[in-house]
């Protein structure tokens, strides 16, 4: 097992980033190690991601320097930090859904024998990076018929496979199932005991504790600490993250009192996605929805809204005069705007 290195991979050097009328990063000087997990963690704002932007090429800072081994960079495309080693998994997914596992694990440098793509040997060597990590998907499989932890995974796939030296993930789990999650970890291990160093960054305070070496929380778009992970408690760095003691993380008002129900799904079922689905939504309530990936919250909830039939069951809305939806009768927009129904798949 390799150790890591005692001098840093990347350094950032009081870099400064503003956009018209906002200071989004002010003096960052951050070093990055290989073979330590990295932990940048602050609010929405904080300036994670123009951080990642500007190591990867996507951002160039108005004053500072980035340097790579030692040596000031000057990124101005994606490119140019790819060939020193940096691979970035980012939060919004960019996999081309009518390509296929494969093709998507090695877009852009395919494997070709005499001249020619050679789908067979990217194929197995897909194949291979998917053992290894203990994920169960067929290379052959076209992305769209995917769900959205699996796309994740060809995302994590294809950065890794690159013989990375430093692999910045970002929000990494946000789609992920209990056992995709565990599989990314699984991965993160192995690139760590291989010198990779890792940009971690996430909202989830138990994953940072269980995975990062090191923290550095952002306000404001200024480094409040660097600190090994090891020496801070959660209550701390949230305390550091918003600038003030946090005594209730969690505010319960009191439980309304039933009133109005104004939606109500009686024993709703489509084969192969839900079954026997019945809840009632009263007026001024929020009614959270949960489960893993695959448990068919979106699938109910397109059927509520009428994007998709169900073949039992009824969705009834109360209004001024009762209306009763049975088998996705209404699918079109236009009965949903009378109802005043509105999905949105993705916040």
């Amino acid at each position: 097992m390799k150790s890591g290195s005692e001098k840093p991979l990347v350094q950032l050097k009081k870099i400064n980033k503003s956009f018209p009328g906002v200071r989004v990063l002010e003096d960052i000087s951050v070093d990055f190690y290989p073979g330590k997990v990295h932990v940048l963690l602050g609010e929405n704002g904080a300036g994670k991601s123009t951080i990642i932007k500007i190591i990867s090429g996507i951002y160039y800072p108005d004053s500072g320097e980035v340097l790579v081994d030692g040596e000031v960079q000057h990124f101005t495309n994606i490119k140019q930090s790819q060939k020193l080693g940096i691979s970035v998994i980012h939060q919004e997914l960019s996999v081309i859904e009518d390509l296929t596992v494969f093709e998507n694990v090695f877009l852009g440098r395919e494997i070709k024998k005499a001249g020619i793509v050679d789908a067979k040997a990217m194929i197995k060597e897909t194949r291979k990076l998917l053992k290894n990590i203990g994920i169960n998907l067929d290379p052959k499989a076209y992305v769209r018929d995917l769900n959205n932890g699996e796309k994740q995974m060809v995302e994590i796939i294809r950065a890794v496979s690159q013989n990375s030296r430093l692999v910045i993930m970002d929000e990494p789990t946000s789609s992920l199932s209990d056992h995709e999650v565990e599989s990314l970890f699984n991965v993160i291990r192995k690139l760590r005991e291989d010198n990779v160093a890792i940009i971690y960054i996430s909202h989830r305070l138990k994953e940072i504790m269980a995975m990062g070496d090191t923290v550095t929380v952002l306000r404001d778009g200024v480094v409040v600490n660097t600190l090994p992970v090891k020496e801070v408690t959660e209550d701390q760095l949230v305390t550091m993250m918003v600038g003030r003691e946090i005594t209730n993380y969690y505010y319960k008002p009191e439980r309304r009192k039933e009133g109005k129900v104004v939606l109500e799904a009686r024993n709703m079922t489509r084969e192969g996605a839900f079954r026997d689905v019945s809840f009632k939504l009263y007026e001024g309530e929020i009614l959270g929805v949960s489960g893993l990936i695959g448990a068919g919250r979106t699938e109910v909830m397109r059927a509520i809204f009428g994007a998709d039939k169900y073949d039992s069951g009824e969705c009834i809305i109360y209004d001024n005069a009762q209306r009763n939806y049975k088998s996705g009768s209404w699918v079109n927009s236009r009965r949903q705007k009378r109802t005043g129904i509105v999905i949105r798949e993705k916040c």
